[in-house]
């Protein structure tokens, strides 16, 4: 069911005229550059104000092999329930913001693993009320942890986080950047604007195949620390389709193109 939504909004998308294709992506990186939605690189800070207290290295403290593994078992929760993987991005997105936080409680979230692993179940649990019909309650998430958290942790968790973030739960992806360009590709390149029946079957299979590339290297990167909090997300966005474009049937002066009119 969420699948044929999402599908459903992608060919809408590429429906668009440019010019509000392109409204679109301006807004998506104005707010990429707003202080609301930045990150830091917190594992980094972690690192320098644990060894600046004088104490040895911990297994407990939070590194990128852990936050990965969070991530991934958030895709694992996903999948079961048959939601969006899109919901896992913007619930990592959420835990990043947070976890860069200059706050005593996002400190203590990157020092503990029973702390973050409480923050990433929390943002998953507030990306799926922002993004899907089915929701996950408290029970669902209980059951989850696998009675590693109580009820009245996940609901002060959720006021806390979503006080912290002060409610703003709308940031830039990497996905919604991604469709955005790719509807652009599909008006500046030549051969797929106009063409035979058969040329523009050609064309629309092309197009399906590189969304899906794209889509599953930008689930890659969703649990990759670098990709998802030193890079921005219309970097790993189009990035990803750039990579997607050598894998397919597109050639040097078409991806010239592309960079071209993603750049104007």
């Amino acid at each position: 069911m969420t699948t044929k939504t999402t599908d459903c909004d992608l060919f809408s998308l590429f429906n668009l005229s440019t010019v509000d294709i392109i409204e679109q992506i301006n807004v998506l990186l104005d707010q990429e550059e707003s202080p609301h939605y930045q990150m830091r690189d917190y594992l980094r800070v972690s690192s320098c104000t644990h060894n600046a207290a004088g104490k040895q290295s911990s297994g407990s403290r939070l590194c990128a092999e852990s936050r990965s593994k969070v991530a991934r078992w958030l895709a694992e929760i996903v999948d079961y329930f048959s939601l969006q993987r899109q919901t896992v991005a913007v619930a990592m997105s959420y835990v990043d913001r947070f976890l860069s936080l200059r706050t005593q409680e996002a400190s203590e979230a990157r020092r503990s693993h029973t702390k973050f692993q409480l923050v990433a179940l929390v943002c998953l649990s507030i990306a799926t009320k922002n993004l899907e019909v089915t929701h996950l309650d408290v029970e669902t998430l209980v059951n989850a942890s696998q009675g590693c958290y109580c009820a009245d942790d996940i609901r002060d968790m959720e006021c806390l986080v979503l006080n912290s973030l002060d409610w703003r739960l709308s940031g830039p992806t990497t996905l919604p950047i991604a469709h955005r360009a790719i509807a652009i590709l599909t008006k500046v390149v030549p051969r797929l604007t106009n063409g035979t029946r058969e040329h523009n079957n050609h064309c629309k299979t092309l197009i399906s195949c590189l969304v899906e590339f794209t889509r599953l290297q930008l689930e890659l990167a969703v649990s990759d620390y670098s990709s998802s909090v030193l890079r921005s997300p219309s970097t790993v966005a189009l990035a990803s389709i750039l990579n997607s474009m050598d894998l397919l049937d597109f050639d040097n002066n078409e991806r010239k193109i592309f960079r071209r009119a993603m750049a104007d």
